[in-house]
């Protein structure tokens, strides 16, 4: 199931894997399952999957972006803006975006889009999905391992951290609120 997930998590990015993949992660400390076994399980399905993701962007992406369907989720303006990135920062920035949560999702289409070849694509979305799978993992593992400990903290932290939460909950729909007071009475009068 880790190896499934990690492979489709390229395809649809809501998918929870990473939560499934800490999970297994987890369930480590106790048995026939290593670390690197759910290391391995993961990393080279999801190195497959952003690859056949590359491939395919990479061989129809410019034809769906240059449809109506398409230039309406992404314009040739910022197809132009990736490409020109890209050069700029080259296997460097593909790496750095694929570590980052939230768009890692992005890094092979567009890699694929912007014609990068196949191991300028691989290497740097391979080193990066290393890394996030191996501190995840390695997070994972030792969660389950100190367990123990881990639960007598969170009991011991519940209540700081409910007034930590509380606060920031706060503070986020103060700003909300703020805003909207600020964008009601911005806004311009109707002409007549």
């Amino acid at each position: 199931m880790i190896a499934a997930l990690s492979f489709l998590e390229n395809w649809l990015p809501p998918l929870p894997a990473d939560a499934a993949i800490a999970l297994g992660a987890f369930v480590t400390h106790g048995g026939s399952v290593t670390p690197f076994g759910v290391f391995l399980a993961t990393w080279v399905p999801n190195v497959v999957g952003a690859m056949a993701v590359w491939a395919v962007s990479r061989r129809f992406g410019r034809q769906f972006f240059a449809s109506s369907m398409g230039h309406r989720l992404f314009s040739e303006k910022a197809l132009h803006f990736v490409e020109t990135e890209y050069g700029r920062f080259g296997g460097m920035g593909l790496f750095v975006v694929k570590l980052l949560p939230g768009a890692r999702a992005i890094a092979a289409p567009f890699a694929g889009m912007a014609n990068v070849s196949f191991f300028g694509a691989l290497l740097p979305m391979a080193a990066a999905s290393a890394i996030w799978y191996g501190v995840l993992i390695y997070l994972g593992s030792w969660i389950g391992r100190e367990w123990h400990w881990v639960k007598e903290w969170l009991v011991e932290a519940r209540w700081p951290l409910g007034v930590v939460g509380a606060l920031v909950l706060g503070l986020l729909v103060s700003i909300v609120l703020r805003r909207r007071h600020a964008a009601r009475h911005a806004a311009p009068p109707a002409d007549d």
